[in-house]
Formats: C-alpha cells, structure tokens, sequence
C-alpha cells in the first residue's frame, strides 16, 4: 500500500524509463491475474489517472504504453477477455479498428445528410406542385 503525499507532476525521463520497462513486463508476463487494464497497473504503483495521462503523453514512456496496448490487444483477439468485454474494448486496444470504426460512421453520416437533402428537395418540390394546383403558387 503506497502512503504518503500524491504526485503532483510526472516522473522523470530515468523514472520512466524504468515504469516502462515494468508496464512492458507486467502486460506480457504469463499469469493467471487477467490483465486487460491499464488502471490495474497504475493503481498498483500508486499513480492517479492524471499522473497516467500525463505519463502517456511523454515521448519516452509513449513508446512503452503503445508497446503494452498491443500486447494486451492479444488477450482480446484470443478469447482470454469475455468477447463481449473484448468486442467493446478491442478500438481502444487496436487503433486501426477505431480509425476502420469511424470512417464507417462517417460514411453512413455522410450518406443520411446526402439522403436527408434529397428529401427536403422531394417535399419542397412536392409543396411547389401542390400550391400550383390550388392556383396558389402566385401568391407564396
């Protein structure tokens, strides 16, 4: 149990590297503790999820996160994680499905403006033909 003050800034470049190396041997060091979260790792060596963020956006610890995702993503792709747990998180482990996931919703996005304009265009064009056969269209 870590006591004492809290973090208030990120480790050092040396101190990095050295949780790297921890992060890279905790997610791929064969054990029968399930290990699919990230929060697992950090809690246990007493950082808060600011500290994780920040660690993460570092150059030197960077490599070693992404390093560490690939390495749990192969829990999620070989059934190690409960498939409805693995299907909901494999994006965040696999950014490629992320980056896949988002060009479709962007199309299907894309795709229901494209429709949703067509139809405005057909009930405006639908109104113009029902004014002119009232002999309204004049008016308007």
């Amino acid at each position: 149990m870590v006591s004492g003050r809290l973090r208030t800034n990120c480790p050092t470049d040396e101190e990095l590297l050295v949780l790297g190396e921890d992060l890279m041997l905790w997610a791929t060091e064969e054990t029968n503790e399930l290990r699919c979260r990230f929060a697992n790792w950090y809690t246990e060596r007493g950082f808060i999820d600011k500290e994780w963020v920040r660690m993460i956006d570092t150059p030197v610890f960077r490599r070693y996160y992404e390093m560490a995702r690939a390495k749990l993503a192969l829990k999620y792709l070989d059934g190690s994680v409960n498939p409805s747990i693995g299907n909901r998180l494999l994006p965040y482990y696999i950014p490629e499905v992320k980056v896949e996931e988002r060009g479709i919703l962007k199309y299907k996005s894309d795709l229901n403006k494209e429709e949703s304009k067509e139809e405005m265009k057909n009930l405006s064009d639908l109104r113009i033909q029902a004014l002119a056969r009232e002999g309204r269209l004049e008016q308007q």
